[in-house]
């Protein structure tokens, strides 16, 4: 019996470790034309919603690296593909469906920037509070160093990825990350391979030299 088609919605919403579980395409996935898959969906095909999750899912991700916690950005992945279900239909060029759920995505971003803006302002009104708002508690269990110092080098890479332009930093995180070559990422994209080398290329470079004024040699040119 086919399920009802709101149950992605719910099966997405139910379970946060959902959406990373779907990243791994099974073999098949690439048969199917983005339209097609579409079409499936809106016909109550739940399975076709999934192979397009698993194909933008990367995009998505590396859209919000290094803007926000991993929780917060988890949170806004599946608001994406959730408003995304719920108004596939109204998209008006289905072989364009990276650029669009991109501007999804950044519209989420600024929602989620005027809400953190709104809490901070109740917070410093609040008198309990003190204007501090919650704390977070140290751990008493100190990490080895070399844990410590890994997690201090990978915390200025997110930083610092995070700290680009649109244009460069989902392109940094498929190719660094998700090991996606440019090809593959010009597909998600819905550009010229030769636009995703060049902005590959830039953005590396930039990211090459904020981390060497931070003190931190990354990919470095032999």
């Amino acid at each position: 019996m086919n399920r009802p088609i709101s149950d992605p919605i719910l099966y997405v919403h139910q379970s946060k470790r959902y959406i990373w579980i779907v990243t791994r395409n099974p073999d098949g996935d690439d048969l199917y034309e983005d339209r097609d898959l579409i079409a499936s969906t809106l016909a109550g095909n739940d399975k076709a919603f999934e192979r397009l999750m698993r194909r933008y899912l990367p995009l998505v991700i590396g859209f919000y690296y290094g803007k926000c916690g991993p929780e917060e950005a988890e949170d806004l992945v599946q608001e994406v593909f959730l408003s995304a279900y719920r108004s596939l239909g109204n998209l008006k060029n289905r072989d364009r469906i990276g650029p669009w759920l991109l501007a999804t995505a950044r519209s989420r971003l600024y929602d989620n920037y005027r809400r953190r803006r709104s809490e901070k302002a109740l917070l410093q009104r609040d008198p309990e509070t003190n204007g501090s708002g919650p704390r977070e508690v140290a751990s008493s269990d100190p990490s080895p160093a070399e844990a410590a110092e890994e997690k201090r080098l990978l915390s200025h890479i997110v930083e610092s990825i995070g700290a680009m332009s649109d244009k460069y930093r989902p392109v940094l995180y498929l190719r660094l990350r998700e090991e996606l070559s440019l090809s593959e990422i010009a597909e998600l994209l819905d550009l010229k391979e030769s636009t995703v080398r060049m902005r590959f290329s830039r953005g590396l470079t930039k990211l090459r030299k904020t981390l060497k004024r931070k003190g931190v040699a990354f990919l470095e040119e032999e």
